[in-house]
């Protein structure tokens, strides 16, 4: 099974399952994150950041919806280079 986790921090709260199954055989499991540090064992990590900062002088209400928005713009960059990569079916993890 292939096995996609999304996660900015990766792993979170994604340690233990992410564990368990990248020691399962047959198992291909990749992660999605900011996070360089905490490699696991089996697991393929693809690390993202966003490739501009929120905009200066933004309106402080819209500045977590650009941050949202500047990270799913990235994710998805990843994601569709993985599947361009690895043209199979993947169960994906997300919060």
């Amino acid at each position: 099974m292939n096995i996609l986790f999304v996660h900015q921090n990766f792993p979170g709260q994604y340690l233990q399952l992410a564990r368990h199954l990248a020691a399962q055989p047959g198992n291909r499991v990749v992660s999605i994150s900011q996070r360089k540090d905490d490699d696991l064992r089996g697991v393929r990590k693809i690390v993202y950041h966003p490739q501009r900062k929120i905009t200066p002088h933004l309106h402080h209400y819209l500045t977590g919806i650009e941050a949202g928005i500047l990270n799913a713009q990235e994710v998805a960059r990843a994601a569709d280079r993985l599947k361009k990569r690895c043209s199979m079916n993947w169960v994906t993890v997300s919060t």
